[in-house]
């Protein structure tokens, strides 16, 4: 075999009787094949997971996706994720149902899996009739997520997305005494029903962190936690995610309240999620996302400033606290607001840029692009003096606002 010619790339070497140690020199499959990791991303569709299934197919590392979305059928809801660069060589999705899905249904989705980005949790858009609504879909499918990649040798790491829901709640001591971290965790102990979605993500994540203590696992866990998530939305439907938005620039929020929240791009946790995804210094860790702390008023200026010149005319008038004081007796909703009254929401997100060396885009520009995104994507009507954020959004903008089909055309 020694004469063999090197240029001639087509002579596959042949084993001779006897020979045991052989190896062709053209593997049966190709290379990419070989070096091609599977990432599950759970709820791919929604504002978060859509992102990340985005970037994921973007990667230099070519990475083959799995996402799992409850019916990957239904072309309004995964036509979007289909038209993606990469997406017809390297998305496969399949159906998986947080609360209906036997463990089979897991452990399939999983199967072959390296990675696995559990981003999928139940989210409401009014409080629910009661905890269990929230709190029982949110634990359990996290476990059946964690209980199925204990059952999958080929697994490594598992994002968990939880939330500073699970970090900055249920806290009861003086305004002014916050001031939270990874090492913070809401008390759910204190949570009433206006706080139930907190709860759901608290004892969630609880419930991951308690699974990987029981024994040891062949996979590292670590928990995002991101503040109110805004930006740009990859999906025609951003759902519950930029609501607020939706309310301020439409005035459906009749008043602004005196509230605060940490406003983080929706693209800075997807990218968290992916680089927690391999990063070594992320495992068995809990990391928040929170960029800028903005008050109600901040954001309604902020869209005043954006839209109103484009005649767009956002909320303005200012809730009186005794309003909230009184309407706390009878609303859950209101009974939310009145807890955090006033309240800074004070938790410290600069892990991602320590750990992961992830840098925050800015705070108010995310608000502006979630509006854009609101009115190119047809949720907000467009007035005669609307313009788009840039030229480059109006064929997206239609291609989503005429719906699955126009979406299966670009497919």
């Amino acid at each position: 075999s020694s004469n063999r010619n090197p240029e001639n790339r087509d002579s596959t070497p042949r084993a001779t009787p006897g020979e045991t140690n052989f190896t062709p020199r053209h593997p049966p499959t190709s290379k990419n094949a070989i070096i091609m990791e599977k990432v599950l991303v759970t709820g791919a569709n929604g504002f978060i997971a859509s992102h990340i299934v985005k970037d994921l197919l973007a990667s230099e590392k070519k990475y083959a996706v799995r996402g799992t979305v409850r019916d990957p059928t239904n072309a309004r809801k995964t036509a979007f994720l289909k038209a993606l660069p990469g997406a017809a060589e390297r998305l496969e999705l399949v159906a998986l149902d947080l609360l209906k899905s036997g463990p089979e249904g897991f452990e399939a989705a999983v199967a072959g899996c390296t990675y696995v980005l559990h981003t999928a949790s139940p989210y409401p858009l009014s409080s629910p009739k009661t905890e269990d609504e929230l709190v029982r879909p949110a634990v359990e499918g996290t476990l059946s997520v964690l209980r199925a990649c204990a059952a999958t040798p080929s697994v490594k790491r598992v994002v968990v997305t939880s939330s500073c829901a699970a970090i900055a709640y249920g806290h009861r001591g003086p305004i002014g005494a916050e001031k939270y971290n990874e090492d913070t965790w809401s008390e759910d102990a204190n949570m009433g029903l206006d706080e139930a979605y907190m709860k759901s993500k608290t004892m969630a994540e609880k419930a991951a962190w308690a699974f990987m203590k029981e024994e040891k696992r062949g996979f590292a866990l670590t928990a995002v936690n991101p503040a109110g998530v805004f930006g740009p939305s990859v999906s025609p439907n951003p759902g519950t995610s930029l609501e607020i938005i939706e309310g301020i620039l439409t005035r459906k929020i009749p008043m602004i309240p005196s509230v605060s929240i940490g406003v983080v791009d929706v693209r800075d946790v997807a990218l968290t999620h992916v680089k927690a995804m391999t990063c070594p210094e992320a495992a068995g860790k809990r990391i928040v996302n929170s960029g800028e702390e903005l008050t109600f008023a901040d954001i309604a200026e902020t869209l005043r400033d954006a839209f109103g010149p484009m005649g767009y005319s956002p909320t303005s008038l200012y809730m009186p606290y005794a309003l909230v004081w009184i309407g706390s007796f009878f609303s859950t909703d209101v009974m939310l607001l009145w807890r955090t009254w006033g309240r800074p929401f004070n938790v410290d997100g600069s892990n991602v840029t320590k750990i992961l060396g992830i840098e925050y885009r800015d705070a108010r520009q995310a608000l502006i692009e979630s509006a854009h995104a609101l009115v190119d994507h047809g949720i907000v009507a467009k007035t005669e003096g609307y313009v788009p954020a840039s030229s480059k959004a109006k064929p997206e903008a239609a291609g989503a606002a005429a719906g699955a089909e126009a979406e299966k055309k670009q497919d």
